[in-house]
C-alpha cells in the first residue's frame, strides 16, 4: 500500500502544480498530509526526474516553468523466449 499511497501523493502534487494551486510550502504539506521536510522531498524527487518546478511568489504556488506531464505506466516488453 505504501507504493500506492506515494503514487497518489505524487499525482496530487502534480495536479496542484499544473493548476498552480499549491499555496505555500506549509499549505501544500497540509494538503498532502505530510511534514514540510517530507513535502520538500517529494518536490525534489520530481525535480530529480526532470520536472521544471519553480515557486512563483506572484501566484503563491509552485508551478511548472515549462509544459510537462507526469506519466506513470507499465510498459510490456515482449521477448523471444524460444
Amino acid at each position: 500500500m505504501k507504493f500506492e499511497e506515494n503514487l497518489n501523493r505524487f499525482e496530487l502534487l502534480d495536479f496542484l502544480i499544473r493548476t498552480k494551486n499549491t499555496g505555500s510550502l506549509q499549505k501544500l504539506a497540509n494538503r498532502l498530509g505530510l511534514s514540510v521536510s517530507r513535502t520538500k522531498d517529494y518536490i525534489n524527487s520530481l525535480k530529480e526526474m526532470g520536472a521544471p518546478i519553480v515557486y512563483s511568489r506572484q501566484r503563491e504556488s509552485y508551478i511548472y516553468s515549462s509544459p510537462c506531464e507526469l506519466v506513470v505506466k507499465f510498459q510490456y516488453k515482449f521477448e523471444d523466449f524460444s
